[in-house]
Order: C-alpha cells, then structure tokens, then sequence
C-alpha cells in the first residue's frame, strides 16, 4: 500500500521527533548563545473562574502576595555548569510523580515544588530545553495548585505561602522571547501582551486545558503588518511519549508521533523540532492563528531503576498534565494494563473531571484480572483534599 503525501508527512515528522529525542541526551543542557526572557506576569490575563485561574488560586490564600519574574543573572550564566549540576543533585533527584518530592500525600508538596519550578525556568531561559518547560507544568498542575486548593493543612504555612508566590509568578513562565521569537510553553485560557525590543503584540490562547485536548492561539496587534518571526509550540512529553530528564518515572508504550499543526485552517507541512519544540517560521499578519489538538488519552507510568530502566510492579495514571489520585487507600487491590483501555473519563455535575476504572481483589487470588473487581474513582491531585491517598497502584503480576 502507497503512503499518501499525508501520510508520508506525518512518517517524516516522527523520524524528526525520533532524531530530536536523541539529540536532546547530548544537546539538551547546552547553554544558549544568550538567554531567553520570561514575559510579565502582570501582563498575562488567565480568563477562568476555577483554579486554572492561576493568579486567583494564589491570592485566594495569601492576598499581598507579588510575582517574581525570573531571570537570568550574570552569575548564573557564567556559573552554567554549576546550575546544572545543582539540578540534577537536588530537585531532578527529588521530583516526584506530582512535581513535589517523596510522597504526594504524606509530605507536603508546596515548598519542594516552588523551589523546583524556579530551577526549572532559569534553565529553560539558559538551554531553551522543552523538558524544563514539562517539569514546570506537572509543578504547576499537580503539585502546587493541589498546594493552595487543600482544606485539610493550615492555612500560612511556609509550604502554602511558597506555594502561592510561585503560582503567580507562572503566569509569566507561559512564554519566553528571544530575538528570533516565541516559545509557548504551557496552555491555558489566556490573553497576554509580548514586546521586545524586536516585536510586539498579544497572543491569544483559547483552549480548555488542562482539562481538554485543543489549543488554539491567535495572533494580534502586531507591531508590522507583515511580521517575520519563530513561533516555538512546545510538545509535551505526555503527548509523545519521550522520556525526561533525570527523573525517576517515565510513561509507559512506545514513543508516538507529535499532532498535526494547523496555521490559518492548513496543516503546516514544514515542521522542524527543535529541543523539544515545534518551530513554526513565516512571515505573520495581525489575525494569523495556530491550532493543534494534543492526545488526550490515559497515560500510564511506570517507576525507573537506578539505571533507568521502566520496571513492572507499580503505575499511575495521567491525563494531559494532570495525575489522577485516589483519595483512599487499596492495600488489597491491584491494577491490571490489560483493562487501562477500559478506563472511563468524565465530568461530574459539578464539571470536575474523574477517571472510573476497576482495581482487582488479590486477597484471596492470584494478582491478575480475573479477581473480584474493585471499583475506583480517581481525581486530578490537584483537586484531592484527603489527608491520605494513592497515587501509584500496585500492578498484577
């Protein structure tokens, strides 16, 4: 059978995505020609009324609380090496499933988490390395807003106070500039003004995440009306299936080709990646607009061996940035990969999204499917206030 030119377009994206994820390993913690630049956060508008609003998540727990913009010193970038170092013996070693450290709910997660996503952006704006970008979202989604929405600590502890100063400092983590362009980093509803000494304009990004596949960005007030430049579309590890960086958990099946891109309604048929980006380069009017929409589906991870091997025995379970949790324990109770497909996603009445699966009995039976089923109901982390849970469940054998 004949590959059609749609076809062979999206084979030569994955070699490209296969070529990237090898080139990353050598090239990754390269330093840049010059740093790149976080935007504002105060020029960064978050149109929601739930906790992905992150600017009211965090003031809804420490009112006086001010953004810290990011950015690179002189000492940092001379002293490269030192900061990579730095992050690989601390929070790359440290990182837990939800972006906190050691278990999501025995520890609390807001303090460890702060810390991370701080290290995290100074080496995306030093190597301009997508995976940077990755560990910030799971900080952002997991981690930290699970940090400010929980109603079972105190309120004004270090942990939630630290918490709130790094979620209203993400907002401007969303983009970074260079000379050349954009790099979109992570998707939320959102209206957000750019201007460097090259550019400027507004991107408006209009999409349901992190609750929904479908991102679409839009391009206005350009400051020419032919404006050339590099816009840089991150995609997400949880999308493709490649591996991390230094962590110590990885997703499960084999690696995937990135979506289809659209610019102005047409699958763009140029596509270069680039760290971990999608660069997307032409010539732009006011108007112009970019749409993609990410695989959506459960994703199951799995734990990695001191040599970084996947190993059998536990998973958990993500749905774009989210991780899915189970307020209650199950000493008892198993998951099965073979029923993950059947594995349900919904809204309750309240639009909150849950997952709906069956764990199996091993009390009295061999680990495997064929056991008593249990049913589950696992909710974004970041939405579970119970004092404890399950974040990793114990695999049938």
């Amino acid at each position: 059978k004949q590959l059609t030119p749609s076809m062979k377009r999206r084979f030569s994206f994955f070699l490209l995505l296969l070529l990237a994820s090898f080139a990353t390993f050598s090239s990754a913690q390269n330093r840049l020609k010059a740093p790149l630049q976080f935007v504002s956060p105060d020029s960064v508008v978050i149109w929601g009324q739930d906790l992905t609003n992150l600017r009211g998540a965090a003031m809804s727990m420490l009112v006086d609380a001010t953004p810290r913009t990011v950015e690179v010193t002189k000492s940092q970038w001379k002293n490269f090496d030192v900061a990579v170092n730095n992050f690989k013996e601390t929070a790359a070693k440290q990182f837990s499933i939800v972006g906190g450290a050691g278990d999501p709910f025995a520890i609390p997660q807001g303090a460890a988490a702060a810390v991370a996503l701080y290290q995290n952006a100074s080496l995306l704006l030093m190597t301009g390395d997508a995976r940077r970008a990755d560990d910030m979202e799971r900080l952002v989604f997991n981690a930290l807003l699970h940090t400010v929405a929980d109603t079972i600590h105190p309120r004004g502890t270090k942990d939630r106070l630290m918490a709130s100063e790094a979620l209203l400092s993400a907002p401007g983590m969303m983009y970074c500039t260079d000379k050349e362009g954009i790099y979109a980093n992570f998707f939320l509803n959102s209206t957000t003004r750019i201007a460097t000494e090259q550019f400027s304009m507004i991107v408006d990004q209009n999409t349901e995440m992190p609750y929904g596949e479908r991102v679409k960005f839009r391009f206005l007030g350009l400051s020419k009306k032919h404006l050339p430049f590099k816009f840089r579309l991150r995609m997400p590890l949880w999308a493709t299936r490649q591996p991390g960086d230094g962590q110590n958990f990885c997703y499960a099946g084999k690696e995937r080709t990135a979506p289809t891109v659209y610019v102005n309604g047409h699958e763009w048929e140029q596509p270069t990646i680039e760290r971990g980006y999608l660069v997307i380069e032409r010539e732009w009017r006011s108007g112009d607009e970019v749409f993609v929409d990410f695989p959506f589906d459960v994703q199951l991870l799995r734990r990695l061996d001191a040599e970084g091997k996947a190993q059998r025995g536990e998973v958990a379970l993500q749905v774009g940035p989210l991780v899915y949790v189970c307020p209650e324990k199950y000493e008892t109770a198993y998951f099965s990969e073979s029923a993950a497909k059947d594995i349900v996603g919904k809204f309750n009445d309240y639009g909150v999204p849950y997952l709906s699966f069956n764990l199996y009995d091993a009390t009295d039976v061999p680990a495997d499917a064929s056991a008593r089923p249990v049913p589950v109901i696992a909710v974004p982390y970041m939405l579970c206030s119970t004092a404890g849970g399950t974040a990793w469940w114990r695999e049938c054998k």
